[in-house]
């Protein structure tokens, strides 16, 4: 698996074997897709600008792109740190909007989820998008 690199295999089916088995109201199943369409965001975004697919780290604490920032004008970097939460919001925001043609409690969800997803992914903190946001506009401020 080029692209997929598994950190803690067992640890991690045994945390999502746990929590898709406990998921009666579907939220941990739909903030499992709306976490790989965020990554997807990334990944595609990524592929536009480097010209190949970036490898994804999956663990227990989430999944993850794993590309040094030092490969990135800051430029770059606010592009990739924006993809994810952008679908998310862009997902979330169609979601609702659906809901006013045919309304249903999964579509609400699923469009909650990923209003959520993106608000917290831009969050400046940590590893979080926020935080790569925050960077890169800080340095595009300075003119590196």
């Amino acid at each position: 698996m080029k692209y997929i690199s598994w950190k803690y295999p067992f640890l991690t089916c045994l945390v999502m074997i746990l929590l898709l088995s406990r998921d009666g109201l579907a939220i941990g199943r739909m903030g499992l897709l709306a976490a790989l369409l965020h990554e997807a965001g990334h990944a595609w975004a990524y592929f536009l600008l480097m010209g190949r697919l970036p490898r994804i780290s999956i663990s227990p604490a989430g999944i993850g792109m794993e590309a040094p920032q030092s490969d990135f004008t800051p430029r770059e970097l606010l592009i990739l740190a924006t993809a994810g939460p952008a679908v998310n919001l862009a997902l979330g925001g169609l979601c609702f909007l659906a809901m006013q043609i045919q309304a249903s409690y999964g579509g609400y969800w699923f469009g909650g989820v990923n209003l959520w997803m993106g608000l917290f992914n831009l969050i400046p903190l940590g590893r979080l998008d926020g935080a790569r946001i925050r960077q890169a506009l800080e340095e595009m401020g300075q003119g590196y």
